[in-house]
This record gives C-alpha cells, sequence and structure tokens, in this order.
C-alpha cells in the first residue's frame, strides 16, 4: 500500500504581513490625530515692505511672527535673530523706543528691524532675518522662517516676499 505524501502547507506570510502593515500604520495614524499632532506653519509679516531711516511712521521695519495664519502672542517664544542691524521694541501704553539687540527671544510681540547703529556705512549687505517659534509651555519647537532685506535706491531696506 502507498501512501502519497500530502504537499506541504504553504505559508501565507506575504497577505498576513500585508494586513499587520496596514494596521499598524492605522493606528499610528489615528494616536498622531488623537493627540493633536499636525503640521504647524511659522511665516514673518511685515507691515510694510520698504523702510529708511529718514521715515517717521515706525522706529523699524515692523514684523510680526504668525503661526498657522494667526498672530502668536501668548503661547509661544518666538527668537528673532538678524546678522545685520538690530530689533527695537515700540508699544503701549507708553511707545518707548528699546533697543533690543540682534538676537534677542521673548514672547512673540511685534519687533521692529533697523539698521540705525549701522547708519554710516558706505555698503550695506543684504540682510538675513531669522525667527525659531516654541511651545512656550512644552518648549518643543514649533517651526522656523527666514526673510532677506536688500536695498534699493539710497538707504531704502526692502523685504522681500517670503510667504
Amino acid at each position: 500500500m502507498r501512501t502519497e505524501a500530502k504537499p506541504a502547507k504553504e505559508h501565507r506570510i506575504i497577505p498576513y504581513g500585508g494586513v499587520l502593515l496596514v494596521l499598524v500604520s492605522m493606528s499610528v495614524l489615528a494616536a498622531a490625530c488623537s493627540s493633536g499632532m499636525h503640521a504647524q506653519t511659522v511665516t514673518i509679516v511685515e507691515d510694510f515692505a520698504d523702510y529708511s531711516l529718514m521715515m517717521s511712521k515706525a522706529p523699524g521695519m515692523p514684523l510680526s511672527a504668525v503661526v498657522n495664519e494667526s498672530p502668536s502672542e501668548g503661547s509661544f517664544v518666538c527668537h528673532w535673530q538678524t546678522d545685520y542691524g538690530e530689533f527695537l521694541s515700540w508699544a503701549a501704553p507708553d511707545f518707548q523706543v528699546r533697543l533690543m539687540g540682534s538676537d534677542v527671544s521673548g514672547n512673540c510681540t511685534k519687533v521692529y528691524w533697523t539698521y540705525f547703529s549701522r547708519a554710516d556705512d558706505l555698503t550695506r549687505p543684504d540682510v538675513h532675518i531669522r525667527l525659531d517659534v516654541v511651545n512656550a509651555v512644552t518648549g518643543k519647537p514649533i517651526g522656523s522662517a527666514s526673510r532677506i532685506i536688500v536695498w534699493t535706491e539710497g538707504d531704502m531696506a526692502h523685504i522681500n516676499p517670503g510667504r
């Protein structure tokens, strides 16, 4: 009597592995959505694009941090840096102009960029403005943005579009 050997069972690892991969991916995505993770966009917005020391409407070029298209005051800390000139503060109630420096951190209120300390320079380089924003509670990075200021005729500084 002859016994036929039964064919070995085929293992179906690939289909089960594919299903497992899909389930793991879905659980990671669900966890990210439920924990509030989403992309944050940080931009630098100027009130006006051209600035000269001869202008009287502001002590510098007004720059604001915007996170996800909303003003970022309160829940964020802003770190502003420039490689030429400096930042000023100028706000109610006293509207005193205060020199802040070229590398400043604090709440995300409007800053004013100026080149007052470099007014006598005969040539001026392009100016790089950088903004890093962190969550004020957790300290986790939210995002960053940068803009470039170039020089037009005379001593007119012009910030390039960055939106």
